[in-house]
């Protein structure tokens, strides 16, 4: 994209865009487009009624939003390709070509055929396995061979009569399958086998008789729709995109997508025979160019690679060039959502041949080696891909890229870990909550992690962890769960900010700034934590004027005109509910005079200012999250501000509109860097390129999303455009042949593509991994059938492989039938199936979820119970009760649980620092106290391997993530950080490979010793001492303590006499963690100088 820019802005004068356009954002793009489209359509209906009346007819009923949506999945889709308007006119005309159309109704037929056959094929082993293995003296075993017999018949004789004369077929639709008792009739294996294979032909032949074979019959129909739909379609795509254009012209802004179509068009021309050629400028910058490199090629789209074949050496629209240099895994290829196509990829490497040393052609080399993982991970993902991944599903053959060690490890446990949890449905997160206790065992057992010298290891924290999923749907379940534990957890949360509580609340006092009569906004805004109103005041001032709105009943409550025409009176509430409501009444008002001048950045921190808005999110245990979700608002506000001249009343509007369309485009606020030892949890998309030692693969039972495959309109590059319509007469919506035949391609790359995004989750992990398994009786019986299936066909065919609809199927598929799984046949009462045999090493993990407390849930109910109606051991209790209250010393009952390190070695002594007067507040800049906080914010989160070199940037990049606001960036002195960047201390972190931020620690007194640091009575005692370190890095087997300080200080000694025993107490704790020696520096900001303490 950045390419795409900069050869637009240096050639902008061969466009229609004007010199210094701006990058319209995905919100604004997406307003833009459904504005287009309404447009569009209106003008359709006016001025195309014939044509309007045929795509009404087949989509349309109440409404015309299934229309809408065709036009913008098809205008998405046609971004992602060259020349989108003529590829959709090809479409038209590939539709036409008889030749193509027929190929369609051959592949449809003959795979439709294949099925009957197969259905056929399925009951007949059936049959061979009941004849063989039966009891033929059996009357019952008798009865179900001979319904086995009549039923593989009468498959056999529709397969047949469907192949020769499919007309037919409508003659035989009135066949039904008895049911069919096999239990004790065969031996176990055989019965499972059985109703395996039984299962499977009832429901393929059930789906072709009704559904497949209606859709063949009436194939030429339907394709003489799609003509005559893709026709119009294509006209009104195309009236689309030049009111797009314009739009964006008006605004002087492009979309990535459209900066890669006028690079497009500034590189490439059509000849005389419509062939795309280079233009002038791409043979310039093709003889410019001697390298072009590619890195993640697999996931590039048909454009970039038309883009990419014409800046190539003797390139050309249809062959790459031969100063190439391509990198890529199509097994990582997981981006298809976004319109790439690893078949791009696929071809390249079909059409070039393994690199030797003297070849002339386009060559590849295999880099099969990974230097990530443990032989342990490396062999269980061999394992499981060998066995599942094809060119049919995966899009490649597994075998030909199996992956090989390259790293050493230390002798640690590495083999992958199965956790088969009973699930009986108490736990709704039974997976998070195994996981949230394994983790904690783990680092509470110093679970040992491989060092890079690949011979020894050192303990386990918290950012060793990482869980991955499929999305975040249950990404907060595990999150809760390990902050139940005290595990810090993050989570980047993409969706969801405008319905985010904090953010609800600001978009309801704007909207009350920018109209006080909207009822709804002004309750929501009193009710909350920013003005504390009770419902019962709430409802008191309600009831003033139950006809008026409320904003006028609040009026009525402080006594103040409502209309210019009115008069002021007495209030009508008394007390705190006045206070309140005089309050609320005198900050709209305020609000509202500002808002008139006021940026809406400026009115954003004003509200904050006036509210201390966020200071009242402490209140929330996530109030890290809603603070930075706060801050971003200011951000999105600016943003805006310099596309837009609405002011507050079109900000709201582009919000509403943007969070109707889906709010993919507002990130939440940043709350952790990468450098903060937190547990990880991460989807499986975002985890690409990352490592970590221990993976945790969670909620892999979750089914795949089919969407793509069931929406209403599909497309695919090369098949084109297939259509579910609608009758009018029925008012039903039907399947048609370009639909299901574009469909079944879209299944296999769906399938695929979640393969591989299982095989880059697997390939995360550097030491172990492990994997939660619910148990519960679906389960089981799935995978009994399963194994049934498997023993049936002696392996896992492709058609089988195809079957899953999870990620967990594949697992499971691969594992149940292992010699090494005999833990996983018993929890599932599998026997007698086929038991293949292989080197994996794999530990199953009976995993009980419940606590203590609930394993003796019944017995302590009868205790109590017993207890409740014996008056022997009332009279004990009481005993017991006396001999407490006279025998306990009950001042141990107002000692602190846990006490901070500032807390203990300072105590009264803290300190009270009180918040600025509101008339402070409003009219002065920010306090010492406050830069020196934005101060220390920025050293937790600035990148340190840039810092040096740009720090202003880096200043910039914390202001754009939320981390500081720009009026505290100004005043940051950026001198303090260049002489801190110019330190000897700096140099040394740099240099060190473990530095870690905020680092977090709680740890009992009673473990250290801390005689003459803290008050006597704190001595010994079971209190917990919890504190957070600026700063530490490890050197020379030593850890270095680094306390940063902001604070005007005369001297170097008073500083370190003011703070030496609270960082002796961090020493000492430190020392007992980490079992190496602390060595404790204050860096001193105002002197400019690092302070040893000895």
């Amino acid at each position: 994209n950045a390419f795409c820019f900069d050869l637009i802005r240096e050639n902008v004068r061969n466009t229609q865009i004007s010199a210094g356009f701006r990058i319209i954002d995905e919100n604004e793009n997406k307003i833009i487009i459904q504005n287009c489209v309404e447009d569009t359509l209106e003008y359709a209906y006016a001025e195309m009624p014939e044509k309007t009346e045929v795509l009404y007819r087949y989509f349309c009923g109440d409404d015309d939003v299934m229309l809408e949506n065709i036009l913008k999945n098809i205008n998405k889709f046609i971004e992602s390709v060259p020349y989108g308007e003529k590829w959709l006119d090809s479409v038209v005309s590939q539709l036409k070509d008889s030749s193509f159309t027929q190929n369609i109704k051959k592949n449809f037929f003959e795979k439709l055929s294949g099925q009957f056959y197969n259905a056929a094929e399925k009951c007949r082993q059936a049959l061979e396995i009941a004849e063989s293995e039966g009891n033929m003296s059996d009357k019952n075993c008798i009865k179900a061979v001979s319904t086995l017999e009549n039923e593989y018949q009468y498959l056999s004789e529709t397969a047949d009569i469907f192949k020769n004369q499919p007309y037919l077929i409508s003659e035989r639709t009135g066949f039904s399958f008895v049911t069919l008792r096999v239990k004790n009739c065969f031996p176990q294996s055989a019965e499972l086998k059985i109703k395996a294979l039984r299962d499977e032909y009832k429901k393929i032949f059930q789906s072709c008789i009704s559904e497949e074979y209606s859709i063949f019959m009436n194939a030429d129909r339907d394709i003489n729709a799609h003509i005559e739909i893709l026709e119009i379609i294509s006209e009104l795509i195309k009236i689309l995109n030049h009111k797009i254009d314009e739009v964006k012209i008006s605004k002087n802004g492009l979309s990535f997508s459209d900066a890669e179509r006028i690079a497009l068009e500034l590189l490439s021309e059509t000849d005389e025979n419509g062939m795309i050629v280079k233009s002038e400028l791409a043979r310039e910058l093709s003889d410019y160019y001697k390298v072009i490199m590619i890195d993640e090629f697999q996931d590039s789209n048909n454009k970039q690679n038309l883009i990419f074949r014409l800046l190539s050496h003797n390139g050309n629209a249809y062959e790459n060039g031969d100063n190439m240099f391509l990198v890529g895994d199509v097994k990582q290829a997981i981006y298809g959502f976004r319109l790439s196509d690893s078949g791009i990829f696929t071809e390249v490497m079909e059409n070039s041949a393994e690199y030797t040393e003297n070849c002339s052609e386009n060559a590849y080399i295999k880099l099969n080696m990974n230097f990530r993982s443990s032989e342990e991970v490396i062999n269980f993902v061999n394992f499981i891909f060998t066995r599942i991944m094809s060119e049919d599903i995966g899009g490649v053959n597994y075998e030909d890229e199996k992956l090989i060690m390259g790293a050493s490890f230390a002798d640690t446990d590495k083999v992958t870990e199965i956790a088969l949890i009973e699930d009986n449905g108490d736990y709704e997160n039974a997976s998070a909550v195994w996981t949230a206790a394994k983790i904690a065992e783990m680092l509470e057992n110093k679970a040992p992690v491989c060092c890079k010298d690949g011979v020894s290891s050192r303990p386990c924290e918290n950012r060793d962890f990482c869980i991955l999923l499929r999305n975040n749907d249950s990404a907060s379940a595990y999150a809760d769960e390990l902050r139940k534990l005290g595990i810090p957890a993050y989570l980047e949360e993409t969706s969801g900010y405008i319905q985010s509580r904090e953010i609800s609340l600001m978009i309801n006092l704007l909207k009350t700034v920018d109209n006080p009569l909207r009822d709804t906004s002004l309750v929501s805004v009193m009710l909350s934590p920013m003005f504390s109103m009770t419902p019962d005041e709430v409802m008191e001032i309600r009831l003033l004027d139950r006809k008026a709105s409320m904003y006028s009943a609040l009026c009525m409550a402080v006594g103040e005109k409502f209309s210019a025409d009115e008069e002021k009176s007495e209030p009508l509430v008394k007390g705190i509910c006045l206070e309140k409501a005089l309050n609320i009444y005198s900050i709209i008002n305020e609000l509202r005079m500002y808002s008139a001048s006021d940026t809406l950045e400026q009115l954003i921190r004003r509200i904050y200012e006036k509210t201390d808005f966020l200071s009242v999110m402490q209140i929330y245990s996530d109030s890290e999250k809603k603070k930075a979700n706060l801050r971003i608002l200011i951000e999105y506000a600016k943003s805006y501000e310099k596309s837009s001249c609405g002011g507050l009343s079109g900000f709201l509007r582009f919000v509403e509109k943007s969070s109707s369309l889906g709010n993919d485009g507002f990130r939440n606020g940043s709350t952790s860097s990468s450098s903060e030892n937190v547990v990880s949890i991460k989807t499986m998309h975002k985890s690409k390129g990352l490592e970590f030692p221990f993976v945790f693969a969670g909620n892999l039972e979750k089914k795949f999303n089919t969407k793509d495959i069931t929406n209403n309109v599909i497309i695919d590059y090369r098949y084109g455009i297939g259509f579910i319509l609608r009758n009018p007469e029925l008012l039903t919506l039907y399947s048609t042949v370009i639909h299901r035949y574009i469909g079944g391609i879209k299944k296999s790359k769906l399938l695929s593509e979640e393969l591989r995004l299982l095989y880059v989750a697997l390939t995360r992990a550097k030491d172990k991994l492990f994997i939660p398994v619910k148990v519960n009786k679906e389960f089981k019986e799935k995978l009994s059938l399963t194994a049934g299936r498997i023993t049936a066909e002696n392996g896992i065919s492709t058609d089988m492989a195809g079957s899953a609809n999870s990620m967990l199927d594949w697992i499971m598929m691969t594992l149940v039938c292992s010699e090494h799984s005999q833990p996983l046949r018993d929890i599932c009462e599998i026997n007698n199936t086929a038991v293949f045999h292989d080197n994996l090493e794999i530990k199953y993990t009976p995993a009980d979820i419940s606590t203590d407390e609930e394993k003796n849930l019944s017995e302590n109910i009868s205790e109590k119970t017993d207890f409740l109606i014996d008056k022997d051991k009332i009279s004990d209790t009481q005993k017991s009760f006396d001999f407490f209250e006279s025998g306990y010393d009950f001042s141990y009952s107002q000692m602190p649980a846990k006490l901070s390190v500032s807390e203990i070695v300072r105590g009264d002594e803290m300190p009270q620092r009180l918040k600025r007067p509101k008339f402070i507040r409003d009219t002065q800049a920010l306090t010492g106290s406050e830069i020196g906080t934005a101060l220390h914010t920025f050293m937790q989160y600035a990148d340190f391997k840039n810092l040096a070199s740009n720090p202003e940037n880096e200043l910039d990049i914390c202001v754009s993530k939320g981390f500081i606001t720009q009026k505290e960036r100004e005043h940051i002195d950026i001198r303090k950080i260049k002489r801190f960047t110019g330190s000897a201390l700096f140099k040394r972190i740099q240099k060190s490979s473990d530095v870690k931020r905020e680092r977090r620690f709680m740890i009992s007194l009673e473990d250290i010793n801390t005689n003459n640091i803290v008050k006597p009575e704190y001595c010994g005692q079971d209190i917990i001492l919890q504190g957070i370190a600026d700063l530490t890095f490890e050197e020379n087997n030593r850890i270095i303590l680094v306390d940063y300080k902001t604070d005007y200080v005369s001297s170097e000694e008073k500083l370190a006499d003011e703070y030496r025993n609270q960082l002796e107490l961090y020493k000492l704790a430190f020392e007992k963690i980490d079992e190496k020696k602390v060595e404790c520096i204050i860096y001193s900001f105002s002197l400019g100088k690092c302070i040893y303490i000895k």
